[in-house]
Protein backbone atom coordinates (compact mmCIF):
# COMPACT_ATOMS: atom_id res chain seq x y z
CA UNK A 1 0.00 0.00 0.00
CA UNK A 2 1.48 3.30 -1.04
CA UNK A 3 2.28 5.77 1.73
CA UNK A 4 3.37 8.56 -0.61
CA UNK A 5 0.28 10.74 0.06
CA UNK A 6 0.87 10.41 3.81
CA UNK A 7 4.53 11.33 3.38
CA UNK A 8 3.56 14.47 1.45
CA UNK A 9 1.11 15.47 4.17
CA UNK A 10 3.75 14.95 6.86
CA UNK A 11 6.20 17.11 4.91
CA UNK A 12 3.56 19.82 4.64
CA UNK A 13 2.85 19.55 8.39
CA UNK A 14 6.57 19.92 9.08
CA UNK A 15 6.55 23.18 7.13
CA UNK A 16 3.25 24.49 8.51
CA UNK A 17 2.10 23.07 11.86
CA UNK A 18 -1.58 23.90 11.58
CA UNK A 19 -4.73 22.10 12.77
CA UNK A 20 -5.89 21.74 9.15
CA UNK A 21 -2.69 19.92 8.16
CA UNK A 22 -2.95 17.71 11.24
CA UNK A 23 -6.55 16.82 10.38
CA UNK A 24 -5.50 15.94 6.84
CA UNK A 25 -2.90 13.50 8.22
CA UNK A 26 -5.51 11.94 10.51
CA UNK A 27 -7.92 11.50 7.60
CA UNK A 28 -5.20 9.89 5.47
CA UNK A 29 -4.31 7.49 8.30
CA UNK A 30 -7.97 6.53 8.63
CA UNK A 31 -8.07 5.71 4.91
CA UNK A 32 -4.94 3.56 5.15
CA UNK A 33 -6.31 1.69 8.16
CA UNK A 34 -9.63 1.12 6.41
CA UNK A 35 -7.82 -0.29 3.38
CA UNK A 36 -5.71 -2.55 5.61
CA UNK A 37 -8.78 -3.91 7.37
CA UNK A 38 -10.45 -4.45 4.00
CA UNK A 39 -7.48 -6.49 2.80
CA UNK A 40 -7.71 -8.74 5.87
CA UNK A 41 -11.34 -9.67 5.32
CA UNK A 42 -11.88 -13.07 3.74
CA UNK A 43 -14.65 -14.23 1.48
CA UNK A 44 -16.42 -17.56 1.73
CA UNK A 45 -18.48 -19.44 -0.78
CA UNK A 46 -16.78 -19.03 -4.13
CA UNK A 47 -19.19 -21.27 -6.04
CA UNK A 48 -20.70 -18.50 -8.13
CA UNK A 49 -17.27 -16.97 -8.83
CA UNK A 50 -15.88 -20.34 -9.95
CA UNK A 51 -18.79 -20.94 -12.30
CA UNK A 52 -18.37 -17.45 -13.71
CA UNK A 53 -14.64 -18.07 -14.26
CA UNK A 54 -15.42 -21.36 -15.98
CA UNK A 55 -17.85 -19.58 -18.28
CA UNK A 56 -15.26 -16.93 -19.16
CA UNK A 57 -12.52 -19.53 -19.73
CA UNK A 58 -14.78 -21.30 -22.23
CA UNK A 59 -14.73 -18.26 -24.54
CA UNK A 60 -12.87 -18.35 -27.84
CA UNK A 61 -9.89 -16.25 -26.67
CA UNK A 62 -8.94 -19.05 -24.25
CA UNK A 63 -9.30 -22.00 -26.63
CA UNK A 64 -5.59 -22.19 -27.46
CA UNK A 65 -4.44 -22.00 -23.85
CA UNK A 66 -2.54 -25.01 -22.53
CA UNK A 67 -1.51 -25.87 -18.99
CA UNK A 68 1.97 -26.35 -17.62
CA UNK A 69 3.99 -28.57 -19.97
CA UNK A 70 6.76 -31.06 -19.16
CA UNK A 71 9.24 -28.53 -20.58
CA UNK A 72 8.02 -25.90 -18.10
CA UNK A 73 8.50 -28.35 -15.23
CA UNK A 74 11.97 -29.28 -16.50
CA UNK A 75 12.92 -25.59 -16.75
CA UNK A 76 11.75 -24.93 -13.20
CA UNK A 77 13.74 -27.94 -11.92
CA UNK A 78 16.87 -26.70 -13.74
CA UNK A 79 16.47 -23.21 -12.27
CA UNK A 80 16.04 -24.69 -8.80
CA UNK A 81 19.21 -26.77 -9.23
CA UNK A 82 21.23 -23.77 -10.43
CA UNK A 83 20.11 -21.64 -7.46
CA UNK A 84 21.00 -24.44 -5.04
CA UNK A 85 24.44 -24.77 -6.62
CA UNK A 86 25.05 -21.01 -6.43
CA UNK A 87 23.92 -20.95 -2.82
CA UNK A 88 26.44 -23.68 -1.94
CA UNK A 89 29.29 -21.95 -3.71
CA UNK A 90 28.54 -18.48 -2.32
CA UNK A 91 28.21 -19.70 1.26
CA UNK A 92 31.22 -21.99 1.19
CA UNK A 93 34.47 -20.75 2.69
CA UNK A 94 36.46 -23.24 0.61
CA UNK A 95 36.15 -21.19 -2.57
CA UNK A 96 36.58 -17.50 -1.57
CA UNK A 97 37.93 -16.43 -4.98
CA UNK A 98 35.12 -18.18 -6.85
CA UNK A 99 32.56 -16.66 -4.49
CA UNK A 100 33.87 -13.13 -5.04
CA UNK A 101 33.93 -13.63 -8.79
CA UNK A 102 30.34 -14.89 -8.85
CA UNK A 103 29.12 -12.08 -6.61
CA UNK A 104 30.67 -9.37 -8.79
CA UNK A 105 29.46 -11.11 -11.96
CA UNK A 106 25.92 -11.20 -10.61
CA UNK A 107 26.11 -7.54 -9.62
CA UNK A 108 27.32 -6.53 -13.08
CA UNK A 109 24.59 -8.64 -14.68
CA UNK A 110 21.92 -7.07 -12.45
CA UNK A 111 23.05 -3.55 -13.35
CA UNK A 112 23.10 -4.42 -17.06
CA UNK A 113 19.60 -5.90 -16.92
CA UNK A 114 18.28 -2.85 -15.02
CA UNK A 115 19.86 -0.50 -17.58
CA UNK A 116 18.35 -2.43 -20.49
CA UNK A 117 14.95 -2.38 -18.77
CA UNK A 118 15.11 1.41 -18.26
CA UNK A 119 16.13 1.97 -21.89
CA UNK A 120 13.30 -0.24 -23.08
CA UNK A 121 10.69 1.50 -20.92
CA UNK A 122 11.73 4.99 -22.01
CA UNK A 123 11.95 3.89 -25.62
CA UNK A 124 8.29 2.95 -25.71
CA UNK A 125 5.41 5.37 -26.14
CA UNK A 126 3.70 6.10 -22.86
CA UNK A 127 0.26 4.51 -22.70
CA UNK A 128 -1.26 7.68 -21.23
CA UNK A 129 -0.05 10.14 -23.89
CA UNK A 130 -1.00 10.74 -27.45
CA UNK A 131 1.49 11.00 -30.31
CA UNK A 132 2.13 14.68 -29.63
CA UNK A 133 3.21 13.89 -26.07
CA UNK A 134 0.46 15.92 -24.37
CA UNK A 135 -1.02 14.11 -21.34
CA UNK A 136 -4.49 12.60 -21.51
CA UNK A 137 -6.86 11.54 -18.75
CA UNK A 138 -7.61 7.83 -18.57
CA UNK A 139 -11.25 8.30 -19.54
CA UNK A 140 -10.21 10.14 -22.71
CA UNK A 141 -10.00 6.63 -24.16
CA UNK A 142 -13.44 4.96 -23.82
CA UNK A 143 -13.48 1.96 -21.53
CA UNK A 144 -14.68 -0.26 -24.38
CA UNK A 145 -11.46 0.55 -26.27
CA UNK A 146 -9.38 -0.43 -23.24
CA UNK A 147 -11.38 -3.65 -22.96
CA UNK A 148 -11.01 -4.41 -26.67
CA UNK A 149 -7.23 -4.02 -26.35
CA UNK A 150 -7.27 -6.31 -23.30
CA UNK A 151 -9.15 -8.99 -25.24
CA UNK A 152 -6.75 -8.64 -28.18
CA UNK A 153 -3.78 -9.09 -25.83
CA UNK A 154 -5.46 -12.17 -24.32
CA UNK A 155 -5.95 -13.73 -27.75
CA UNK A 156 -2.20 -13.34 -28.32
CA UNK A 157 -1.42 -14.91 -24.93
CA UNK A 158 -0.07 -11.65 -23.46
CA UNK A 159 -1.84 -12.17 -20.15
CA UNK A 160 0.14 -9.53 -18.21
CA UNK A 161 -0.81 -6.83 -20.73
CA UNK A 162 -4.39 -8.12 -20.76
CA UNK A 163 -4.73 -7.70 -16.98
CA UNK A 164 -3.07 -4.27 -17.18
CA UNK A 165 -5.48 -3.06 -19.86
CA UNK A 166 -8.48 -4.55 -18.04
CA UNK A 167 -7.60 -2.50 -14.96
CA UNK A 168 -7.51 0.73 -16.95
CA UNK A 169 -10.79 -0.22 -18.61
CA UNK A 170 -12.32 -0.27 -15.13
CA UNK A 171 -10.76 3.08 -14.19
CA UNK A 172 -11.94 4.65 -17.47
CA UNK A 173 -15.46 3.31 -16.90
CA UNK A 174 -15.74 4.59 -13.32
CA UNK A 175 -14.16 7.92 -14.23
CA UNK A 176 -16.64 8.38 -17.07
CA UNK A 177 -19.44 7.88 -14.50
CA UNK A 178 -18.23 11.02 -12.72
CA UNK A 179 -17.10 9.21 -9.56
CA UNK A 180 -13.98 11.37 -9.35
CA UNK A 181 -12.21 14.24 -11.03
CA UNK A 182 -9.75 13.01 -13.69
CA UNK A 183 -6.13 13.16 -12.52
CA UNK A 184 -3.41 11.15 -14.25
CA UNK A 185 -1.04 11.43 -11.27
CA UNK A 186 -3.14 9.16 -9.02
CA UNK A 187 -1.88 5.78 -7.87
CA UNK A 188 -4.15 2.69 -7.94
CA UNK A 189 -4.64 2.91 -4.18
CA UNK A 190 -5.62 6.56 -4.44
CA UNK A 191 -8.35 5.64 -6.91
CA UNK A 192 -9.65 3.16 -4.35
CA UNK A 193 -9.73 5.76 -1.60
CA UNK A 194 -12.02 7.95 -3.69
CA UNK A 195 -14.76 5.32 -3.36
CA UNK A 196 -16.59 5.22 -0.01
CA UNK A 197 -16.65 1.90 1.85
CA UNK A 198 -20.33 1.40 1.04
CA UNK A 199 -20.00 2.07 -2.69
CA UNK A 200 -21.07 -0.92 -4.81
CA UNK A 201 -18.01 -0.55 -7.05
CA UNK A 202 -15.42 -0.59 -4.25
CA UNK A 203 -15.23 -4.37 -3.61
CA UNK A 204 -14.70 -5.45 -7.25
CA UNK A 205 -12.29 -2.55 -7.86
CA UNK A 206 -10.31 -3.55 -4.75
CA UNK A 207 -9.94 -7.13 -6.04
CA UNK A 208 -9.04 -5.92 -9.53
CA UNK A 209 -6.47 -3.49 -8.09
CA UNK A 210 -4.83 -6.26 -6.08
CA UNK A 211 -4.62 -8.51 -9.13
CA UNK A 212 -3.21 -5.67 -11.26
CA UNK A 213 -0.61 -4.71 -8.63
CA UNK A 214 0.58 -8.31 -8.18
CA UNK A 215 0.97 -8.81 -11.93
CA UNK A 216 2.25 -5.38 -12.95
CA UNK A 217 4.35 -4.30 -9.96
CA UNK A 218 4.94 -7.58 -8.13
CA UNK A 219 5.96 -9.51 -11.26
CA UNK A 220 3.55 -12.32 -10.39
CA UNK A 221 3.04 -14.69 -13.32
CA UNK A 222 -0.14 -13.77 -15.22
CA UNK A 223 -2.15 -16.65 -16.67
CA UNK A 224 -5.37 -17.18 -18.57
CA UNK A 225 -7.16 -17.60 -15.24
CA UNK A 226 -5.75 -14.30 -13.97
CA UNK A 227 -7.20 -12.53 -16.99
CA UNK A 228 -10.48 -14.43 -16.63
CA UNK A 229 -10.71 -13.17 -13.04
CA UNK A 230 -10.08 -9.60 -14.21
CA UNK A 231 -12.76 -9.98 -16.90
CA UNK A 232 -15.23 -11.27 -14.32
CA UNK A 233 -14.52 -8.29 -12.05
CA UNK A 234 -15.07 -5.94 -14.99
CA UNK A 235 -18.51 -7.47 -15.46
CA UNK A 236 -19.21 -6.98 -11.75
CA UNK A 237 -18.45 -3.30 -12.32
CA UNK A 238 -21.11 -3.44 -15.10
CA UNK A 239 -18.57 -3.02 -17.90
CA UNK A 240 -20.65 -4.95 -20.44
Amino acid sequence: MSTDPLRRLLDEYARQTTPANRDAITAQLDLLLRDARGMRTTQTGFGSERSRLSEILSRHEFHNVAGESWFDRLKQAAQHWVWKLLERVLTSSAYPAVSRFLIWSLLVLAVAVAALWVVRIYGQKNIYTDFSGSPLVVSAKPWRDWQAEANAAAQEGRWRDAVHLSYWAAISFLESQGLWRPDLARTPREYLRLLPAGNEHRAPLLQLTRSFEKVWYGNELATAQTFAGAAALLEQLRCR
